[in-house]
C-alpha cells in the first residue's frame, strides 16, 4: 500500500518544511532535524492506521470488507477538536513556546491534509466529515474494494500515476531543502518513481 500512501507521506513532510519557513519568516526560528520530516510524514499518514482493523467484517451473512474510512481516525469532527484541545494544553504547559505552537499547528495541518485528500471532491472515496451528527456510506463490499485496489493502485492508473509523480517531486524538494544537495533530492525522486514502477510490473506478472 506504499503506492497509495506515498502522497500522504510526502505532503506530511512538505508541511513540516513549509511551516519551518513560515516560522522563520515570522521571527520564530525552528531548526528542524531530519526526524521532524519523518514525524510529519507519519502524521500525514496516521489516520490510515485504522486499515488494520477493517478486514473480514461479517454483515447480514454477507462477507464484506468494511472500509477503513468508517473508523474513528477518519472522523475529522472528533479528531481535530481533540488535537486542538490536547495541543492547547501542551502550549500552555510549555509556556507558549514557539516549538509547541509549531507542532500543534503541524499535526493539525497534516491531519487536515489527509482528510481533504480522502474526500470525494478531491477524488478520494469520501469520509464522514460531520460524524457523529451525520453519516454517509463508504463502499465496503469485497469486490468493490478489490476493484479499487487492483484497478487503481496495484496497476497504473492516471490518478495514481499523477499522485505518485507529485509525491516523488515533493520528496525530492524537501530532501533538497534539508540537505542543500540537488543530487540527493533527485536520487530520492527517482527512487520513488522506480519503486512504484517496480510494484506495478511485479503485480502485472503475478496475475
Amino acid at each position: 500500500m506504499v503506492v497509495a500512501a506515498s502522497l500522504d507521506l510526502a505532503v506530511g513532510s512538505l508541511i513540516i518544511a513549509a511551516m519551518m519557513n513560515v516560522f522563520n519568516v515570522l521571527g520564530y526560528p525552528i531548526i528542524a532535524p531530519w526526524h521532524y520530516y519523518i514525524i510529519g510524514a507519519l502524521v500525514g499518514l496516521s489516520p490510515d492506521l485504522d486499515i488494520f482493523t477493517s478486514y473480514n467484517v461479517m454483515s447480514g451473512g454477507v462477507y464484506q470488507k468494511k472500509h477503513h474510512h468508517e473508523k474513528i481516525p477518519h472522523y475529522p469532527l472528533m479528531i481535530l477538536p481533540a488535537v486542538f484541545l490536547m495541543g492547547g494544553l501542551l502550549i500552555i504547559l510549555c509556556k507558549y513556546s514557539s516549538l509547541s505552537i509549531f507542532w500543534v499547528t503541524a499535526v493539525a495541518s497534516c491531519l487536515l491534509w489527509h482528510y481533504l485528500h480522502d474526500s470525494k471532491w478531491t477524488g478520494g472515496h469520501g469520509i464522514n466529515w460531520l460524524y457523529p451528527f451525520s453519516s454517509v456510506g463508504i463502499f465496503n463490499r469485497e469486490n468493490e474494494y478489490n476493484k479499487w485496489l487492483h484497478g487503481e493502485i496495484l496497476r497504473p492508473s492516471f490518478k495514481t500515476a499523477v499522485g505518485v509523480v507529485f509525491a516523488a517531486i515533493i520528496i525530492g524538494v524537501v530532501a533538497t531543502q534539508y540537505s542543500n544537495s540537488l543530487l540527493i533530492g533527485m536520487v530520492l525522486t527517482i527512487s520513488v518513481l522506480i519503486s512504484t514502477i517496480a510494484t506495478w510490473i511485479l503485480h502485472c506478472f503475478s496475475v
